[in-house]
């Protein structure tokens, strides 16, 4: 009894080790899409024909997936749920992506991953908006809530409107493009009018994902 009282407690920090480990794996993955993208489009890649190559390849791997190991256990479809999954893919994928990409050939990798820091305080306030979410204020959770959720919009304006000096890389070989590339990305970075519409665009998408990942809350109960 004593044995199985302290497997436990175990079994639970390594399962709570391995949520972290997967976060911080998921956070990588997404720091290197950032990079790899910034890169495709600094070679010359349209934004919208590296979205449709994103997406396309990822229904090709995915497709035989939800195939195979869904297609027996998934509810019929409605036109209904039909119809909110085609507003949820405009919103989360079509919209989003779209936007994102346009906001990175803007700005840079750095700040694309700070800004998407900023989706949860986002999807908060959404939630709180369409009745998803109760907000308690005179709850310390909810004072917690309210103090997180300003400390990252004010982090966001701060990233918009301060430009800080081109530092240049320490590293003398260039593992995407050339010199030209980082002179280049140099150069529209310092310039304001880029920086802010590549915040504004990247703003734009953090709304779009938010809104996308609230509505899955309906649709997700009825399929």
């Amino acid at each position: 009894m004593i044995i199985s009282e302290l497997r436990i407690p175990n079994m639970k920090k390594t399962s709570s080790l391995k949520l972290y480990l997967a976060i911080i794996l998921i956070r990588i993955i997404y720091a290197g899409l950032q990079i790899l993208g910034k890169a495709a489009l600094d070679g010359g890649m349209n934004t919208a024909v590296f979205v449709f190559y994103r997406q396309a390849l990822a229904s090709v791997v995915m497709s035989p997936v939800a195939f195979f190991v869904e297609w027996k256990s998934a509810p019929p479809l409605g036109f209904k749920v039909g119809f909110k999954i085609f507003i949820l893919a405009l919103l989360g994928t079509t919209m989003s992506m779209n936007f994102h990409m346009s906001a990175l050939s803007y700005t840079t990798p750095t700040l694309a991953s700070a800004i998407i820091n900023s989706i949860p305080a986002m999807t908060f306030i959404l939630s709180v908006i369409l009745r998803v979410e109760s907000l308690k204020p005179r709850k310390l959770s909810g004072i917690a809530k309210i103090t997180g959720v300003a400390l990252s919009l004010a982090g966001v304006v701060v990233i918009a409107l301060y430009i800080g000096p081109f530092i240049k890389s320490l590293n003398p070989h260039y593992v995407f493009g050339d010199e030209n590339h980082e002179r280049n990305g140099g150069q529209a970075n310092q310039n304001k009018k880029f920086w802010l519409i590549g915040t504004s665009l990247m703003t734009i998408t953090n709304i779009t994902w938010a809104l996308w990942l609230v509505l899955q809350v309906n649709t997700l109960a009825f399929h």
